[in-house]
Parts: structure tokens; sequence; C-alpha cells
């Protein structure tokens, strides 16, 4: 494989990507299967600023210990992922149940995982 780039369509099953990809309308055998870079670095930055989010409600409410943070997190990932519905009602989102059910899914595993790590280390 010298010189070769490996694409994201190889290297990843695809009930990962194609549910998402049909609810958004995107055809990823079309190009390389790749985004352009703020496609990755803005749900980074998402997903760091929904980690400090939970660490702060976390600390104003003091769950004790994992499953009362990994409440804390659900609650929030519930709520980000609620807002996420608002958001892919658009005239321009073919299925946008299943992206909205794609993306609160993601919200709510996430804000789960990290209230549950959170609250292993008080």
């Amino acid at each position: 494989m010298p010189n070769e780039r490996v694409s994201l369509r190889k290297t990843r099953p695809a009930f990962v990507h194609r549910p998402w990809d049909r609810s958004i309308g995107y055809d990823r055998s079309a190009g390389d299967g790749r985004f352009p870079i703020p496609y990755y670095i803005v749900p980074f930055i998402g997903a760091f600023l929904s980690t400090l989010i939970v660490a702060v409600f976390a600390a104003l409410i003091e769950p004790h210990g994992i499953p009362g943070s990994a409440a804390v997190g659900a609650g929030i990932g519930l709520a980000i992922g609620a807002a996420t519905l608002t958001n892919a009602l658009t005239p321009h989102t073919p299925k946008p149940y299943l992206f909205a059910a794609i993306t609160a899914g993601y919200h709510l595993a996430g804000c789960t995982i990290v209230g549950a790590v959170l609250g292993a280390f008080p």
C-alpha cells in the first residue's frame, strides 16, 4: 500500500456512516469520502464545551458517585439532543427525523459517558 490514501469509506463499518449520510442526502461515493476540516474541528469544540457543561452542572448538583454524575450527563445530553430535533427540521434535510435521532443519540451517549467518567474522579 505505498503512496495510497486510506479512505474513511474503507476503514469504518457501513452502519456508522450510511444512515447519517442518508439523513442529510450525502453521497459519499461521489467524492473521496472526506469533509473539509471545519467539519471535524467544530464538533470537537462542541464536544469539549459539552464536557465543560456537564462538569459544571455535576459540580453544582454534587451527585454522589458514578450513577448520579451519569444521570446529570444524560439529562444534559437529552437537552442537547432535543435541540437537534429543532435544528434538523429544515427544508433542505431529506430525512430530518433520522438525522435528529442519530445526532441526539450521539449527544445522549457522549454526555452520559462524560458524566460517568467525571463521577469516577470526585
